[in-house]
């Protein structure tokens, strides 16, 4: 009976080993920060004002949740490409998470800053750029 009671030890401390490696890694804190900068935004959005401005640049300037977005690093562009390319809209917050990536991307040694009208012409340039 004792025998198999030690592997089955080893192979639960090997299972919290490699679950703690998962949920401690840089790219799962990094996904969990951007999850964090886009419910916070989609807080502020909704109790925004209707009507407040319809220039996402003006929003994005004096927006606290948006720049909870510039704390994160290059490694969140890919994140928030994923995010884009997922959301079924189209609108203001996909909008200010492709100016955030882009924000990301340009700062950190983008030599060709991507002009765009939509988050999805961002996200389709930032593909072929790749």
């Amino acid at each position: 009976m004792r025998a198999y009671k030690t592997p089955l030890a080893i192979l639960i401390l090997i299972a919290l080993a490699l679950g703690l490696a998962y949920f401690t890694s840089p790219a799962r804190r990094t996904t969990v920060r951007v999850d964090a900068a886009i419910k916070q935004l989609d807080r502020e959005i909704a109790k925004a004002p209707s009507g407040l401005t319809s220039n996402p640049y003006d929003y994005a300037r004096s927006s606290p949740a948006f720049h909870a977005f510039s704390s994160l690093d290059r490694s969140a562009v890919p994140i928030l490409a994923a995010r884009i390319a997922r959301s079924r809209q189209n609108g203001l917050r996909e909008y200010l998470w492709a100016l955030a990536a882009e924000n990301l991307r340009s700062d950190n040694g983008a030599k060709d800053r991507i002009s765009f009208s939509s988050a999805g012409d961002w996200l389709q340039q930032y593909y072929q750029h790749q």
